[in-house]
Formats: C-alpha cells, sequence, structure tokens
C-alpha cells in the first residue's frame, strides 16, 4: 500500500509478504549519517516502550539495504517503495541475501528526524509499521538530497530461521522411530553410505546422478545387501517430510544423512538421502 503527502513532510508506508529479485547497493555511511540515523531508532525505541513493544534489534545488513534505496531515490529523483532500478523492499532483500519472514518499510523526505518521526505517527500506516509486533529487527539508511534534505528508509524485518542440518535429520529420525514403532535400527555404515551419496548430489536431484552415486556406494560392502533409496527434499526449509512409502514391514535397518545446498542468489534447498533395507 501507498501513501503520499504533497509538502515538506512526505511520507510513504509499505507492508510486504512477498518478494521477488533484481538488484541491490551498498552506500558507505559517513559519521553524520550513522549518527541521524540512530536518531531515527531512538525515537522508534521511545515510541514502542510506551506501547509496551520490545525494543527492536538494529540490523547493519538491513540498514545497508535502506541505504542503498535512499540513495537510489535520490539519484533517481523519485519517492516510491517501488524502484525501476531495484523493485521493493523484498527485492532488495532477496538480492542482498536476507532472508526475511516478513518485511514492513516507511519512508521520509523531510528536514530533519524529529520532523519525520512526528509524521510517521501521525500517519496510520507508519504508525502500524512502527508498533507491529511481528518485526524483531530494524535498519535505518539515510541520503542527504541536493538541497540538504534528508531521503530516510526504514525497513523492519523478521529473518527468516531455517532450522539447521542437524535439526532436520533429528526431526527425521524421530518420524522414522514413529513411522516404524521402533522397529528399524539405525546403521552406521547406513549412515555413512547415505552420506556417500547425498555429497554426490545436487538440487534438483538428476535421476543420472543418483544412479551413479548410488552405483558408487555399492561397490562397497553394501553391493549384496537388498536396499531402497530414497531421496527427498526441496527449497522449503521450515521442516523436511518423510515420503509415504519411506517405511514398509519389511525394513529393520536405516542410514539417514542430511545436507543443504546453495541453489541461488539467497536460496537453499534441504536435500536427504534415506538408506532402508532389511
Amino acid at each position: 500500500m501507498i501513501r503520499r503527502w504533497p509538502g515538506w513532510g512526505l511520507v510513504l508506508a509499505f507492508l510486504l509478504v512477498a518478494c521477488g529479485e533484481r538488484t541491490w547497493t551498498r552506500v558507505v555511511p559517513t559519521e553524520e549519517i550513522l549518527r541521524l540515523e540512530a536518531e531515527v531508532v531512538d525515537h522508534l525505541t521511545v515510541e514502542r516502550s510506551k506501547h509496551g513493544l520490545s525494543r527492536l534489534v538494529v540490523d547493519p545488513h538491513l540498514a545497508d539495504v535502506a541505504r542503498g534505496h535512499s540513495q537510489d531515490m535520490v539519484q533517481g529523483r523519485f519517492f516510491a517503495h517501488e524502484s525501476p532500478r531495484t523493485g521493493d523492499v523484498g527485492d532488495r532483500l532477496v538480492w542482498s541475501g536476507y532472508a526475511a519472514k516478513i518485511a514492513r518499510e516507511n519512508l521520509a523526505w523531510a528536514g530533519d528526524v524529529a520532523s519525520a518521526h512526528a509524521g510517521w505517527m501521525k500517519s496510520p500506516g507508519h504508525r502500524l509499521n512502527l508498533l507491529a509486533d511481528d518485526v524483531s529487527h530494524v535498519g535505518v539508511g539515510i541520503v542527504r538530497d541536493a538541497k540538504g534534505a534528508l531521503m530516510i528508509t526504514q525497513v523492519f524485518a523478521t529473518p527468516l530461521r531455517h532450522p539447521g542440518v542437524e535439526e532436520m535429520a533429528q526431526g527425521l529420525h524421530r518420524d522414522l522411530a514413529a513411522r516404524s514403532g521402533g522397529r528399524l535400527a539405525r546403521e552406521r555404515a547406513l549412515d555413512e553410505a547415505a552420506a556417500a551419496v547425498a555429497e554426490r548430489l545436487r538440487w534438483p536431484v538428476q535421476d543420472r546422478a543418483l544412479a551413479d552415486a548410488v552405483a558408487q556406494v555399492r561397490r562397497g560392502d553394501l553391493g549384496q545387501r537388498a536396499l531402497r533409496v530414497q531421496v527427498f527434499g526441496g527449497e522449503n526449509l521450515e521442516r523436511l517430510a518423510l515420503p509415504d512409502d519411506a517405511v514398509t514391514s519389511a525394513d529393520r535397518s536405516y542410514g539417514l544423512a542430511v545436507r543443504a545446498i546453495e541453489v541461488g542468489k539467497a536460496r537453499r534447498a534441504a536435500l536427504a538421502v534415506l538408506l532402508v533395507g532389511d
């Protein structure tokens, strides 16, 4: 949502849950700019404290993204959340490598920090962003325009925390135990074989690559055993889910390996290899 107000205290508010992928520029701040940005954060902290809200963590990465947009607006002579060069705040976060669950953005073009903050608090949209309880981090970026006015970008976000590889593996071990009624025994040799297969794969998994990886493992001591190989995963890193046919009544032992794979700019996939046998 974009709102415009005529005059010196021009402000915009934006709430984002989706994002794309374009470009991002880092701007090195001066000592004066760092002081002004800290002043913006101080106003924010006081306002949130009045309403019983927690202090937000000042995030240097978000500040870099915010400064980049302020600089882009000054150089491009526009005032908007959507930039013809960098897209919206989601695009900027993604391209800079910041994974966010949710992001909010406030903009102000004002003569000083106090005026900018006062304008935000008088606007329902900006006030909502300032007092949001679904964000944990904030970054402020300020750039002066040719006349000395402050172009201010405030980016609020909650970083998207993905479970670590070990956490995902432990979840799968628990699921396997529950699915088999405790019948399956974890076998070290199968763990090592699953890890060897996983190390040879990329995401998305190609059938030929999987066949070659399994063939390589079968050249060792496991060549004579009847084993089923299952590979699953994806770019949803919240949780890995076992395939419906992961376990049969004949299975007695298993090995598991989980690894994270970089698949693009600020994108990761989780890959799991499960070996089950008699």
